[in-house]
Formats: structure tokens, C-alpha cells, sequence
């Protein structure tokens, strides 16, 4: 993705500038559908044609693809004026430094023609993130019914069974029955990033060889080897992934005991000690869970109820101008992220146990003590000893993989920020999906409690605790 840049429009009647941006992507679309496809995608966005070059909400062109030279009605590529416009080859050069025409011209010696065309750079350099983010949690689910997963699980994966819906966020999710055993069948999101998906199945991959006893999913591989692969369903292009499914109970809401915290914080250590090698491009893209992205959510305070949101915002402020600067200061690495109790599974009838984590949509580059505290914040919920949850999991994970005293200073201000993202996102969905809002608000008051009794905690009190 290139940076935005702002220009004057280019022809037509008058008008106010324009941002323009470029993407390179990988599609399994031809040409043609392609065009269909951002055609779709103008129309959704209100885009009307009605003269040339005159205003438009949105303009989506095809300027490259591949090596392909294409002279057809309503699609010409390479794009006619690609060289003829500063404002389309700036933004394509800094996304594709080495672009070049299918007579293989470096598109960068084209450059010197349009160099006293203006345009202007915009500041920020991921301007995207927060539409990004947005647009996975905003984006509902694809319709996938149970006979139609069952037949992808055939198709793409060669593993034949029945299929039942499970629950996802943004997925749609079943659980395959076979005589080869059960399967979680994962059907992505259309706005989900792939890049995501496959740092998934890649530290899932990774993990089965640095730590074989981890309790997690194993990757199963599509019938081509792939681990992440493309299917359709209904003529629409999806991405469809398959892991084992893992045996256990879910750990029950409000279960919070000392031997399982105990538990729980020794398979968190021994996840992230496993983790630690592990890198992947995607681990920095736009997650709308992402815990240092917290800022990013101010904008969506409106969403929360009257006489919150002034609480709300000035907990991400002082999230921004302190919390997020210390973060600076420690060490990152990719962890899970999101160790909620409907992620976590124990052994049957013995809920003190861990018998395994599943659910890495949220896995990505974070600060390593992100991980305990994130778990510290479900398991506060429900409790009136918010200082005795946090102190016992961060005492236990830091006996497993000792932490350093400034992370261990740092995690009631991320257990707070866990509290105040999660506030704000199920306030921002049930806005989204009102016919679902009751499920989604299911432990906005647990968790509006639970922020209340962290934010009266004195500064520094669980450095004493656990070096005590």
C-alpha cells in the first residue's frame, strides 16, 4: 500500500482535490473480474457516473496486471495515462519500487516527464489502519451453510463429513465430523487480510515444531499442500483454512480459582518461550485487538453509553501519552493476544486444568507482557479482588518466563487498557448489529466493573506484590 497524496482533480468541471493511493495485490480474479469487482465496490460506496472526469465519491482503476497487455471494452491495461500522471505513478512507485510495463520499461524512468505535476504527500504512514481495522469487525460474515462447508471440507481439502456452525467473531467457523476424526473448518471474512491468515497457519505450523506437546491446533493442509487456500461459495471468491479441532471443555465465565490461573499462566509462558522465533510480515498489520492500537479507537467512543464515554477517552489519552511510550522500553515478540476463557480449554470436569488454547485471529507483534495482562482482564471480570487475579497470574507466568520489573510495572495500565478496548468495541458492534446487540453486550457491565476497581489501584502496587 503507497502513501495518500492529495492532488487537484484532472479535467472536468470544478471540483476539490483528490487523495490518491495505489495497492499491489495478489488476486485469483481474471482482469475482467476484477474490474467487475471494484466496479461493485464504487457503486457500494456511492460512486454515480454521470460525466467524464467529473466528481466521484470513489474511482477504482486496474493500472497493472501482470505482464498482461488488454485492449477490450472498458478495460485497458496497462492503464493509458499511467504514464502520463504524477499522481498515479508516485503512489505506484512507492508501493512497486521495481514496477515495470510488460515491454518491460522501469516505470520509475517515467518519473522525469511528470516531475512538475503537482501533488502532495499526506502524513502518516499506515493512513489505512484505522479503516483497515475497522473494516474486519464492520464487514459481516459470508453465508455459509452447513451443506456447503461440508462440501468445501471435500473440494479444497479432500476430507469428507458433517458439518456443524460454530461461533466466530469474524469468521464462519464449523466443526467437521469424519471418520478421520474432527476438524474446525474456517471460512474467512471477505475484508480479512491474508497476510493474517497465513501468519496464523504459519505459527501454528511453527509452533507443532518448536514445542510438539503445546496443546493447540495442528494445520491441515489443503489437497494442494496449501495452508491457506481459495474456494468459492455461492460464485463468491473466499479464503477457507482447516485445523484439527482440539478436545476440552471451554473454561467457564467468572471461573477464576488459584489453581487455574496457575495453570493458565504456565501455558501462556510455554506458549510464548515457543513463540519467540517466530516472525512473519503480517505481524504488524492492522488488528483491531491490537493492544497498542488502542488510540485508534477513540473515534469509535461515541458508540458507548451517555456519562462513559468521557471515562473512556481519558483512559486512551493517558494510555497514549504514558503507557504507550513505556512500551518502547520492552521487549515484543509475537503472542496470542487474546486468552479469553471462550479460547481456553480445560480438561473435562476439572476446570483448574488448561488442557489447551485455541483461536489465533489475534496473534501479532506486541509487547511480551501484553499476553498476561490481556488474560488478567478476563479474569478480573465478575470478581471484587481485582489485585489478587492479576498478582497470582502475573506471579505464576513470571515463574514460568520471568518478566523484567518495568514490564511487570506495566501490566495493571494494559489489564486497564484490555478493560477499555473491550468497552468500546462491543459499544461500537452492538451499534453495528442491533439485532444481535444483547450477545454482543454480554459482559459490557462485568467489564465496566471490573475497570472501575483497577482504576482505583495505587500506582505501583504490583511490582510490590510480585517481588514481594
Amino acid at each position: 500500500m503507497s502513501p495518500l497524496y492529495e492532488t487537484a482533480p484532472v479535467g472536468g468541471p470544478d471540483q476539490g482535490p483528490y487523495l490518491n493511493a495505489v495497492v499491489v495485490l495478489d488476486t485469483p480474479l481474471d482482469a475482467a473480474a476484477l474490474l467487475e469487482e471494484c466496479l461493485a465496490i464504487e457503486r457500494s460506496r456511492g460512486r454515480e457516473r454521470r460525466e467524464r472526469w467529473g466528481a466521484r465519491t470513489l474511482d477504482l482503476d486496474i493500472l497493472l496486471y501482470g505482464d498482461a497487455v488488454l485492449d477490450g471494452p472498458g478495460l485497458r491495461v496497462p492503464h493509458p495515462r499511467l504514464g502520463e500522471r504524477r499522481f498515479v505513478l508516485q503512489p505506484l512507485l512507492d508501493a512497486w519500487p521495481d514496477a515495470t510495463l510488460p515491454d518491460g520499461t522501469a516505470l520509475a524512468t517515467l518519473l522525469g516527464g511528470v516531475a512538475g505535476q503537482q501533488v502532495t504527500r499526506l502524513p502518516g504512514e499506515q493512513w489505512w489502519e484505522t479503516g483497515a481495522a475497522a473494516e474486519v469487525l464492520e464487514t459481516p460474515p459470508i453465508e455459509v451453510s452447513a451443506d456447503e462447508a461440508a462440501a468445501l471440507a471435500l473440494a479444497v481439502f479432500g476430507i469428507g463429513g458433517e458439518a456443524t456452525p460454530l461461533t466466530g467473531e469474524r469468521d464462519r467457523n464449523f466443526l467437521l465430523v469424519t471418520d478421520r476424526g474432527r476438524f474446525s473448518l474456517k471460512v474467512a471474512n471477505p475484508s480479512q487480510d491474508p497476510a493474517l491468515l497465513d501468519m496464523q497457519q504459519a505459527a501454528l505450523e511453527y509452533l507443532a515444531g518448536a514445542d510438539p506437546g503445546l496443546p493447540i491446533p495442528r494445520v491441515v493442509p489443503a489437497s494442494d499442500g496449501a495452508a491457506v487456500a481459495w474456494a468459492e461459495v455461492g460464485g463468491t471468491p473466499v479464503l477457507v483454512r482447516m485445523v484439527t479441532y482440539l478436545d476440552g471443555d471451554p473454561l467457564p465465565d467468572g471461573h477464576s480459582t488459584p489453581a487455574c490461573r496457575d495453570s493458565l499462566a504456565a501455558l501462556l509462558a510455554r506458549l510464548d518461550a515457543a513463540l519467540l522465533g517466530f516472525s512473519h510480515p503480517g505481524g504488524s498489520r492492522a488488528n483491531p485487538w491490537d493492544l497498542t492500537r488502542l488510540p485508534l479507537l477513540r473515534e469509535r467512543t461515541g458508540h458507548l453509553p451517555a456519562g462513559r464515554r468521557s471515562a473512556i477517552v481519558t483512559e486512551i489519552d493517558r494510555f497514549e501519552a504514558i503507557v504507550l511510550p513505556a512500551l518502547g522500553s520492552v521487549r515484543w515478540q509475537m503472542i496470542h493476544a487474546d486468552a479469553n476463557p471462550a479460547n481456553l480449554l480445560t480438561e473435562p470436569g476439572n476446570p483448574d486444568r488448561m488442557a489447551g488454547i485455541v483461536d489465533f485471529g489475534d496473534l501479532g507483534e506486541g509487547p511480551l507482557v501484553a499476553e498476561i495482562a490481556i488474560a488478567a482482564a478476563y479474569q478480573c471480570l465478575g470478581r471484587t479482588d481485582p489485585t489478587v487475579v492479576v498478582a497470582d497470574l502475573t506471579t505464576a507466568y513470571h515463574r514460568h518466563l520471568p518478566l523484567r520489573s518495568e514490564e511487570i510495572a506495566l501490566v495493571p495500565a494494559l489489564v486497564v487498557a484490555r478493560l477499555v478496548q473491550s468497552h468500546t468495541i462491543s459499544a461500537w458492534r452492538a451499534s453495528l448489529h442491533p439485532g444481535n446487540r444483547d450477545y454482543i453486550l454480554i459482559h459490557a457491565e462485568p467489564v465496566w466493573e471490573a475497570l472501575g476497581r483497577m482504576l482505583v489501584l495505587p500506582e505501583g502496587w504490583l511490582l510490590r506484590e510480585v517481588a514481594g
